[in-house]
């Protein structure tokens, strides 16, 4: 072979070589399925949450707090006479006192034994008006969540006029004067007004005995004329 048929033989070789497509090897890629790309993500930020710094927040216990009740009754101690020469009338209202406070007390007891807590605290109001309204300034009644007392209409009358502005229940034992009497609407009174007793009386003389003349025995005083008006 000549040389220039040497020479264009191996040009042409060349060329088809290049020209030929090259196959190159590709490394295998190793695909993560999205299962395992959750799965990874969700430890990762379990990490990060509990490197994060633990902060408590502190608890608050609140303390039981224990209802306070404060107890009016007219004792009167400073003037009890315990001499043999006293008679029972002159200890009638504190005898009085003493029994409404036995009984208070004993239901009292009774609810504790329940496992119901209370803070009892006893004044004497001494059957005396001024004392009433003293009391009412006291700020162990004042700060009390029930008051009970004074017994009779007057002192009730001159304590609440004091103690209406608290919004406290006030509670009537004895006294039988009408809750209007006092412009407390916080008047709690366990006996019935007399003007009840008057009209249920007058009720059960007209449905039950029918009597053609009634007759009324009056003293003479004017607040009696509303007991009257029923009949």
């Amino acid at each position: 072979m000549s040389g220039s048929k040497a020479i264009l033989f191996l040009s042409v070789l060349f060329l088809v070589a290049a020209c030929s497509p090259k196959i190159r090897p590709v490394a295998p890629v190793s695909a993560k399925t999205d299962e395992q790309s959750n799965r990874e993500k969700a430890e990762a930020e379990k990490a990060a949450e509990a490197a994060k710094p633990v902060t408590e927040t502190p608890k608050v216990v609140k303390a039981n707090r224990t209802p306070s009740i404060a107890l009016l009754l007219p004792f009167d101690l400073d003037h009890v006479d315990l001499s043999k020469n006293t008679s029972s009338k002159n200890l009638l209202k504190t005898n009085i006192a003493v029994d409404f406070y036995e009984g208070f007390k004993l239901a009292l007891d009774s609810l504790s034994g329940s496992g119901q807590n209370y803070k009892l605290t006893v004044f004497d109001t001494k059957d005396e008006v001024s004392q009433a309204q003293k009391l009412s300034q006291t700020a162990a009644i004042r700060n009390s969540d029930l008051i009970v007392g004074p017994v009779f209409p007057a002192g009730v009358q001159a304590f609440s006029a004091d103690i209406n502005t608290l919004h406290k229940p006030l509670v009537s034992p004895l006294s039988a004067a009408s809750p209007a009497n006092y412009n407390n609407p916080n008047l709690i009174t366990v006996t019935p007004p007399l003007e009840f007793h008057a009209w249920r009386v007058a009720k059960y003389i007209q449905e039950n005995i029918r009597p053609k003349t009634v007759y009324i025995l009056r003293s003479g005083f004017t607040e009696e004329n509303k007991y009257i008006l029923p009949f």
